[in-house]
């Protein structure tokens, strides 16, 4: 092996010790913080559905929902701390690249495209897509700029096929794949795709 390649295995090893060191930290300390027990005041502040004039009273969920999204967002501000430290890398020319991809999915069972706004973190979305693995609902929040610009597929014979959002329905298996350019600013997605499993 020559030199030159002795020291671009080195720069390699490095920059992999040092993103499993990151992922690693950033998981610790998603385990280690535990986020408050929800407020009445906080709970009181979710949105209520305009289907009723009649209060709603907060659930179980609600708190749920206002534990989640504390947690969400404290991992998000790690995210981005990761982020602008992978951004001052690539200033020093570095860090060549940095891509985050994360894979859910489930049984959908449930598509809002009037948008809202979500307790604590105050964000802004225009779609929710829930889906449940078991017992276990998960939602995913997207702006408007970024379900304007999400890609809606169906497997079929193993290939994917285009269709429109208006062909999920509830019941329908899916994946929802999100891919972040860790090296542009937060919010930026290179792919969001939500395909439709037969």
């Amino acid at each position: 092996m020559s030199g030159l390649n002795k020291i671009y295995l080195g720069i390699f090893i490095v920059l992999v010790v040092v993103l499993v060191g990151e992922l690693g930290f950033l998981f610790f300390q998603s385990q280690r913080k535990q986020p408050p027990i929800p407020t009445t005041q906080s709970v009181n502040a979710l949105p209520v559905p305009t289907l009723t004039s009649t209060p709603k009273t907060p659930t179980a969920t609600d708190a749920a929902t206002v534990n989640f999204m504390q947690t969400e967002q404290d991992v998000y501000k790690n995210l981005d701390a990761l982020g602008s430290y992978y951004r001052s890398m690539a200033d020093k020319g570095i860090l060549i690249s940095s891509t985050l991809s994360v894979k859910m999915g489930g049984q959908l069972v449930e598509i809002n495209d009037q948008g809202g706004v979500l307790p604590v973190t105050n964000f802004q979305y225009k779609l929710k897509i829930s889906f449940k693995q078991g017992n276990v609902v998960q939602s995913t929040y997207l702006t408007e700029a970024q379900a304007k610009r999400i890609a809606v597929v169906q497997l079929v014979n193993g290939k994917e096929q285009p269709i429109s959002f208006t062909d999920l329905k509830i019941g329908d298996n899916i994946t929802i794949e999100k891919t972040r350019n860790m090296l542009e600013p937060p919010d930026v997605f290179t792919e969001l795709k939500i395909t439709k499993i037969p």
